[in-house]
């Protein structure tokens, strides 16, 4: 069956034509956005598809079959917001207050002796600090495991993730290390606000 047929049983409010519709597409959207936009980090080719699905789903109206294929649309709306993420972070790190020792290299596990020197003392100074915006017992034991150098398997574990394979795993903690970085850097520039 057509995505166009299954497009027009979901106007007609059939909710298993949502589910054969997303599993017909979602592995081939990211790699169409990867093949447009090789640059991009996986992380946000997965969000921006995740997101641009559930938009989908929740306004289905907005895609038009006279215009062309629903892949084709689909595809170019996730590289909208793939884009769009990608200035966003720009302009972020443009505008950002630093706040230490650059997370980024902390999550790369960059060397060099004055960065691990560097990286060592602002973790001793900032540990409970960064500890604090765990808020479940996995993230704080992911944490102190990403903190303390640990490997990308015992980070995965700490997190409830070695049943996954290693792409997977690598996925994950990252998802969840530049969600707890975002966090941590929040926090740093709202001491006074508590993020629900």
């Amino acid at each position: 069956m057509l995505l166009e047929d299954l497009h027009a049983q979901l106007l007609a409010g059939d909710n298993q034509a949502a589910e054969v519709i997303c599993g017909g597409v979602l592995k081939e959207l990211p790699r169409l956005v990867r093949i447009a936009i090789p640059a991009a980090d996986p992380h946000v080719i997965g969000a921006s598809v995740d997101d641009t699905l559930m938009a989908y789903l929740e306004s289905p109206t907005r895609f038009d079959p006279r215009r062309g294929s629903l892949v084709r649309w689909l595809t170019q709306c996730a590289i909208n917001r793939v884009r769009d993420a990608m200035r966003s972070g720009r302009r972020r790190l443009a505008h950002e207050t630093p706040v230490g020792v650059d997370l980024a290299s902390i999550a790369a596990g960059i060397t060099g002796p004055e960065v691990e020197q560097e990286r060592t003392q602002w973790i001793q100074e900032h540990r409970q600090e960064f500890l604090a915006v765990a808020k479940t017992s996995r993230e704080l034991a992911f944490l102190q495991a990403r903190l303390d150098g640990a490997e990308l398997l015992t980070q995965a574990a700490a997190l409830g993730l070695a049943q996954m394979t290693p792409q997977e795993q690598r996925q994950q903690v990252g998802r969840i290390w530049d969600l707890l970085c975002r966090r941590f850097r929040w926090r740093r520039r709202h001491p006074h606000c508590r993020r629900p």
